[in-house]
């Protein structure tokens, strides 16, 4: 079976996640992908998080209308920082003889070599990386940083899924919300 991990504090969840996981089952051919909210995210401060349950609600109703989407609490039952590596040994464990596909953005990707653990990442799992748009010019700046270990990896452990523009970003849906802004077209409802 091939499975996709779908991680992140999704505070709020939005478009640009629910049509990136869209995307990825369409090109990828997943058979399942597992959504994961985060407990305390390592790579960005966690500024006026929503509570755990919050957000594991909001990824229920958020992702509940594709199929093999299973959202998981196995990250917010965890104590310390939600760190990739660690939800990959815990599913590796569950899941031995299947493949494992880690979806990230594009705004991770370029950080990827500075993560805990990031080698072991590539080997426990390929990456699937979603740029915030279909243009194919997106591709070429997110390749150049990518030097070392990246580089050297088979071609087969870099897949790029094309998603449609979000237009904003999950701190932008925060601060639009705190000056009443609508967020009509561009958040989960």
């Amino acid at each position: 079976m091939k499975i996709g991990v779908f991680g992140g504090t999704f505070n709020p969840v939005h478009l640009g996640h629910l049509n990136c996981l869209k995307s990825v089952a369409e090109q990828a051919g997943l058979d399942k992908m597992i959504v994961m909210p985060d407990r305390i995210p390592p790579h960005k401060q966690a500024e006026d998080l929503a509570s755990s349950e919050d957000r594991l609600n909001m990824c229920r109703l958020a992702f509940a209308d594709i199929p093999c989407v299973e959202i998981s609490d196995w990250e917010l039952k965890q104590e310390g920082k939600s760190y990739s590596v660690i939800t990959l040994r815990h599913l590796k464990e569950i899941y031995p003889h299947d493949k494992l596909f880690f979806i990230m953005g594009s705004d991770m990707l370029l950080s990827f070599e500075e993560w805990y653990q990031y080698k072991e990442i590539l080997s426990l799992s390929a990456l699937i990386c979603a740029p915030p748009s279909g243009d194919k010019a997106m591709r070429r700046p997110l390749a150049a940083p990518l030097k070392g270990s990246l580089r050297a990896k088979p071609l087969t452990k870099r897949r790029f899924a094309p998603l449609w523009d979000a237009g904003r970003r999950a701190a932008g849906f925060r601060r639009s919300a705190a000056k009443r802004i609508s967020l009509k077209f561009s958040a989960v409802s």
